[in-house]
Protein backbone atom coordinates (compact mmCIF):
# COMPACT_ATOMS: atom_id res chain seq x y z
CA UNK A 1 0.00 0.00 0.00
CA UNK A 2 1.50 3.39 -1.16
CA UNK A 3 1.97 5.92 1.67
CA UNK A 4 -0.56 8.57 1.70
CA UNK A 5 0.66 11.94 0.05
CA UNK A 6 0.05 15.45 1.78
CA UNK A 7 -2.01 17.53 -0.15
CA UNK A 8 0.41 20.56 -0.03
CA UNK A 9 3.85 20.63 1.67
CA UNK A 10 6.08 23.27 3.06
CA UNK A 11 9.16 21.81 2.00
CA UNK A 12 11.49 24.43 0.60
CA UNK A 13 9.11 27.32 1.82
CA UNK A 14 10.67 30.39 4.03
CA UNK A 15 8.26 30.47 6.91
CA UNK A 16 8.08 32.75 9.44
CA UNK A 17 6.94 32.32 13.18
CA UNK A 18 6.95 34.96 15.44
CA UNK A 19 6.99 33.70 19.11
CA UNK A 20 8.99 31.19 18.20
CA UNK A 21 11.16 30.68 21.32
CA UNK A 22 8.28 29.22 23.47
CA UNK A 23 4.95 27.35 23.83
CA UNK A 24 3.12 26.53 20.65
CA UNK A 25 5.71 28.70 18.51
CA UNK A 26 7.91 26.89 19.41
CA UNK A 27 6.60 23.77 18.74
CA UNK A 28 5.46 25.31 15.39
CA UNK A 29 9.03 26.11 14.11
CA UNK A 30 10.21 22.45 15.18
CA UNK A 31 6.95 20.81 13.36
CA UNK A 32 7.38 23.42 10.07
CA UNK A 33 11.28 22.11 10.19
CA UNK A 34 10.91 19.26 10.32
CA UNK A 35 8.67 19.18 7.05
CA UNK A 36 11.52 21.16 5.27
CA UNK A 37 10.73 24.72 5.80
CA UNK A 38 13.48 27.23 5.71
CA UNK A 39 12.26 28.49 8.93
CA UNK A 40 12.71 31.85 10.43
CA UNK A 41 11.83 33.00 14.02
CA UNK A 42 11.43 35.90 15.53
CA UNK A 43 11.74 36.75 19.58
CA UNK A 44 11.70 40.02 21.96
CA UNK A 45 14.78 38.19 23.71
CA UNK A 46 18.07 37.43 21.84
CA UNK A 47 18.98 35.28 24.80
CA UNK A 48 16.15 33.08 25.29
CA UNK A 49 15.79 32.96 20.75
CA UNK A 50 19.35 31.42 20.90
CA UNK A 51 19.01 28.69 23.70
CA UNK A 52 15.57 28.10 21.93
CA UNK A 53 17.34 28.02 18.18
CA UNK A 54 19.72 25.35 20.06
CA UNK A 55 16.87 23.17 21.29
CA UNK A 56 14.76 23.77 17.90
CA UNK A 57 17.91 22.37 15.54
CA UNK A 58 18.43 19.41 18.09
CA UNK A 59 15.05 18.49 18.01
CA UNK A 60 14.06 19.00 14.12
CA UNK A 61 17.89 17.52 12.78
CA UNK A 62 18.44 21.19 10.76
CA UNK A 63 19.26 24.83 10.99
CA UNK A 64 16.96 27.31 11.70
CA UNK A 65 16.90 31.50 11.83
CA UNK A 66 15.93 33.91 14.81
CA UNK A 67 16.12 37.43 14.37
CA UNK A 68 14.68 40.01 17.22
CA UNK A 69 11.37 41.57 17.19
CA UNK A 70 9.48 43.49 19.41
CA UNK A 71 5.92 43.61 18.67
CA UNK A 72 4.56 45.42 22.23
Amino acid sequence: MAARQKPWTVRGKRVLVTGGSSGIGKAAVIALARDGADVVFTTPDMVQGMVAKGQIEEQARTTVEVRQLDLA
